[in-house]
């Protein structure tokens, strides 16, 4: 089923929008250990992306919210890691998961494959082909090897029903009744 069908609910609306905006309101840092202290490392790449923004038009706040809100909805968060030429992480791309296919090629190994369908970050339609290490994959749940369930497809018969009532409710009212 579609996960936007559930957005329609106001619920799951409200819910996916208070758990999104607030991890993404949790402040983050990025520290290093040495031996038994923890410091602060203010000039890790990571670091750079959660203060200047991890691409040139998200904010650590809009990329976090966005890739929580593709988590609960759809069950899996994506983004394309951009590495400048000494290897340093200096930008994450999001997609959304419906915009990748997974594959598994023969030697086992993965394969992202997206679609960029609005050309968010070059020409409407181009597809780009990503290995593992070039992506931030984050699953919800263990039940599946490759890709994550959301916890609304582990219940979509209650959703369903919910959707159903309120269709029902609608059609009542602009029906005059």
């Amino acid at each position: 089923v579609n996960p936007n069908f559930y957005e329609c609910l106001s619920a799951v609306a409200g819910c996916v929008n208070i758990i999104s905006t607030s991890l993404a309101s949790c402040p983050a840092e990025v520290y290093r250990t040495e031996g038994n202290t923890r410091q602060e490392a203010p000039a890790f790449p990571l670091s750079g992306l959660i203060r200047n923004g991890v691409n040139p038009y998200q904010s650590w706040h809009d990329f976090i919210e966005m890739e929580m809100r593709q988590l609960l909805l759809r069950g899996n968060a994506v983004a394309h890691i951009i590495h400048d030429g000494a290897g340093r992480v200096i930008e994450l791309r999001p997609y959304p998961w419906d915009w990748v296919s997974l594959e598994v090629l023969r030697n086992g190994r993965l394969l992202y494959t997206v679609t960029d369908a609005q050309g968010m970050y070059g020409a409407p339609g181009a597809t780009r082909r990503l290995l593992p290490e070039e992506v931030l994959h984050i699953k919800d749940g263990p039940d599946l090897p490759f890709i994550g369930r959301s916890r609304i497809a582990r219940s979509a018969a209650v959703f369903a029903g919910g959707v159903d009532v309120q269709n029902f409710a609608s059609s009542l009212y602009s029906q005059g009744v």
